[in-house]
């Protein structure tokens, strides 16, 4: 009786331990257990500044101040003598006042080589300067031709030993003559209210006179 339990014991034993074995084993095939996901919130990512468009100037390179209101008249220094005396004289003949003669926009339009400029009639003090013969002077109505300050006429400066005085038709607007072929009026610029703008650095020499 005692072997016999000593052995049942013995079986119960190894049972036992074979159970655990296979309980070790199966936990060791199926591996350790699936963590949950990690989860982590991230800060949202700053927006990017918004694009500011820079738009380009009207005119490239001289400020916006620069420019200053400006009436445009025209004349004729073409005019023959066969149009009257009277109109001859208003036109103040070909020649400006270094006695260079007058070149109208058509001209420099139609030989820049032969005639690089337009010759504009002004008053000869312009913001409080001096004008130098044959300062260049850009105007918004004229953007393609090269223009330059080269004659004077008595309705642009007040000089009463002269019998000048300086007529402005329109109130804060600088006026300009432009010279334009006789009859005249095929280009529509008397009347016409723009801007000009000096480039004093920009001077003709000094032509000479005998």
């Amino acid at each position: 009786m005692p072997a016999q339990r000593s052995q049942a014991g013995l079986a119960l034993a190894v049972g036992s331990a074979a159970a655990v074995l296979a309980l070790v084993l199966r936990r060791a095939s199926s591996g350790p257990p699936a963590l949950p996901p990690l989860r982590v919130q991230l800060p949202p990512l700053p927006s990017p500044p918004p694009r500011v468009q820079t738009p380009l100037p009207a005119v490239p390179t001289p400020l916006d101040h620069d420019w200053l209101p400006a009436r445009l008249t025209e004349f004729h220094p073409d005019t023959p003598k066969s149009a009257g005396q009277k109109k001859y004289a208003l036109e103040g003949g070909p020649l400006d006042r270094m006695k260079q003669p007058l070149i109208t926009v058509e001209q420099h339009r139609q030989n820049p080589q032969l005639y690089p400029y337009v010759s504009v009639a002004a008053d000869l003090v312009l913001q409080g300067r001096k004008v130098p013969y044959g300062v260049r002077v850009y105007m918004e109505a004229l953007p393609t031709d090269v223009l330059r300050i080269v004659d004077t006429g008595k309705n642009f400066y007040t000089d009463p030993k002269r019998g000048a005085k300086k007529v402005i038709r329109e109130p804060g607007h600088e006026p300009f003559d432009i010279p334009t072929a006789y009859p005249g009026k095929r280009l529509h610029l008397d009347g016409k209210l723009t801007r000009y703008r000096i480039d004093w650095d920009d001077v003709l020499p000094a032509p000479r006179v005998s």
